[in-house]
């Protein structure tokens, strides 16, 4: 009888230790569940203020100044379509004018009579659909970071370098 009253004791503390395990296991599982989507929640935060913390800079090392706290936050923006169109097109020709005949946004050669812009301060010439596209996010060019906007009357006196 002793030996039957040992195996119910041995079996009531198997079951309880079974039982122990099984709840700390599910509540270790719902407690990493919790802390993995406050972490996940956190590392958007960190993300987002990181960003604005990088753009701000690089408009500070492009010379643009931060002049209210409205800039500090705001996105980096480029150029509007307006200032965009100002800047000549002209068709590409071998030999004639261009320094580089490649195109450092896309990293491909212009081709003969490819319509391409130069950029008028610092007179570095892309594809018309690759610097209208890097100039719509960034107000500068992509080689030198020299500033991209055209200036308001004197671009238009001046000729397409050949």
């Amino acid at each position: 009888m002793s030996s039957l009253n040992f195996l119910s004791h041995f079996y009531i503390l198997f079951l309880v230790v079974a039982s122990m395990a099984f709840f700390v296991t599910i509540y270790h599982c719902i407690m990493v569940s919790c802390q993995n989507r406050i972490e996940r929640h956190n590392s958007d935060q960190v993300s987002q203020s990181t960003v604005i913390r990088i753009q701000n800079f690089l408009l500070w090392r492009n010379g643009q100044e931060l002049n209210s706290a409205q800039d500090r936050g705001a996105t980096v923006l480029g150029l509007e379509n307006s200032k965009i169109e100002l800047i000549p097109r002209h068709k590409f020709e071998k030999g004639k004018g261009i320094l580089d005949a490649e195109c450092a946004v896309c990293l491909s050669e212009f081709a003969e009579d490819e319509e391409i812009r130069t950029l008028p301060e610092c007179l570095h010439s892309f594809h018309v659909e690759c610097i209208d596209m890097w100039l719509h996010s960034h107000p500068n060019c992509p080689t030198c970071r020299a500033n991209a906007s055209p200036p308001s009357s004197s671009l238009l006196l001046h000729p397409c370098p050949k």
